[in-house]
């Protein structure tokens, strides 16, 4: 790593641990749609920030960062983040009838993020455990958990990347699930974009769609 290139590295680390921060609240029901809409925005915008070529995070970290811990985590969030974010706008009890104009919102947010949310090792895992202590600092910065004292963790709930076995595949299942009730609502657009979302999974993960 070379002089002067840990301060980014915490700075863009520090963007992903921002992210787990509001993914945390989402967790806890703290949002209504318009916020659960805004905090998937803002942790899909750093996803991309972070894996566009065109961008200065990507440069930075294709040099400094040849692990991906900091991509690989804002990837992992960024799944979690959609999967709440659409279990959170289905119908919650015989009184309330879900939020439709929310879904179709974040169908569209998944089939331009597609890409960038299948992001894994190169044996499929979502990340390794970190060798150094200077990956160790950054890696701990991903993440809300990782920052607090361990009489708190249990308070934090969203998991950890560790946690997740075969991302790729369990980000596909539980994503089926959620998608299977779509294919069933009152507005065609929302259908239409559901099916079309469907059709990129098939296209770019035909193994695991398959099963």
């Amino acid at each position: 790593m070379q002089k002067g290139s840990s301060g980014s590295l915490i700075s863009f680390a520090n963007c992903v641990g921002i992210s787990t921060v509001l993914l945390d609240r989402l967790c806890k029901g703290f949002f209504s749609s318009e916020p659960t809409l805004a905090t998937t925005n803002i942790i899909l915008l750093t996803l991309q920030s972070i894996s566009n070529k065109e961008t200065y995070a990507f440069r930075i970290l294709s040099k400094e960062d040849p692990d991906d811990i900091i991509r690989l985590n804002a990837a992992h969030f960024a799944r979690m983040t959609v999967l709440l974010a659409l279990q959170r706008s289905k119908p919650n009890g015989p009184l309330d009838c879900g939020d439709e104009i929310l879904q179709q919102n974040l169908i569209r947010e998944l089939c331009s993020n597609l890409d960038n949310l299948f992001f894994f090792n190169s044996d499929g895992c979502a990340m390794k455990n970190p060798d150094t202590a200077t990956e160790r600092a950054i890696w701990e910065s991903c993440s809300l958990r990782r920052c607090s004292p361990l009489s708190l963790h249990v308070c934090v709930k969203y998991p950890e990347p560790h946690s997740v076995h075969e991302p790729g595949r369990a980000f596909i299942v539980s994503l089926m699930t959620e998608l299977k009730v779509l294919l069933s609502s009152t507005i065609k657009p929302l259908r239409d974009d559901t099916a079309l979302l469907i059709v990129s999974l098939l296209k770019g993960h035909q193994d695991i769609m398959s099963d």
